[in-house]
């Protein structure tokens, strides 16, 4: 008996599915997003507390920026063509080594082991237009789903900066899940005149989403609308 050594033909509409969400523009997801800093000490050499208000209020301008310029990007030209590698510090993490320190956060932040084993088809992307990083995986292509927070570059830090500064920083997230007015009586220095109005309606949408109130597209365009653009 003779094997057919020939590979298997591809259809040609298979790959002009491929291609078209190759070249559909990004959108986003943040179905899974960790909306609180992972808590002190599960991770050691990891810890995405803020210095300070102002702090979190710029990294949190950075992600909605970011959005606002992936959304006009895609698969081939973010990653096939590498097209954002200088400005937006955009790579897929496709080492073990990388993958495993990913998991590893998403586990101190309690994932469970079946949930990331389901991710496993899907690529854990970094990016950031500053020195923070936002750490998300792509979804069949074209969608970006954000994870977590990196606002001290420490899911892969660089050694030639001091680091155990960093570790040292003590304002968590203001999108834990109680409420900012909790959050505001327990930090009396919050300045109550910036952005106030935002956060609390954004950390809103955030949860709206999470529970199915609001369409991931629905949350992508109130983001977008309301929240990027300033550090472009």
């Amino acid at each position: 008996m003779k094997f057919n050594s020939k590979k298997p033909k591809v259809s040609s509409d298979f790959t002009k599915e491929i291609e078209l969400k190759q070249t559909a523009n990004f959108k986003f997801s943040f179905t899974d997003f960790e909306l609180g800093s992972i808590e002190k000490g599960i991770i050691k050499d990891f810890s995405n507390y803020y210095f300070d208000q102002n702090h979190f209020l710029k990294v949190n301008e950075s992600l909605f920026s970011s959005m606002k310029i992936l959304s006009n990007e895609n698969y081939k030209s973010a990653i096939i063509d590498h097209n954002l590698e200088r400005t937006m510090h955009f790579k897929i993490l496709n080492r073990p080594e990388s993958i495993e320190r990913v998991e590893n956060i998403l586990k101190g932040y309690g994932k469970s082991s079946s949930a990331i084993e389901q991710w496993k088809d899907s690529q854990y992307v970094e990016f950031g237009v500053q020195e923070e990083r936002f750490i998300g995986m792509i979804i069949d292509y074209n969608t970006i789903s954000i994870l977590y927070a990196d606002p001290n570059h420490l899911t892969f830090p660089d050694d030639r900066f001091d680091n155990n500064t960093k570790l040292s920083f003590t304002v968590p997230s203001f999108y834990t899940k109680d409420s900012t007015s909790t959050f505001i009586s327990k930090h009396g220095n919050y300045d109550k005149n910036k952005d106030f109005d935002k956060l609390e309606f954004c950390k809103i949408a955030f949860l709206q989403n999470q529970c199915g109130e609001m369409s991931d597209a629905e949350l992508d365009k109130y983001l977008k609308e309301n929240y990027g653009g300033k550090n472009e």
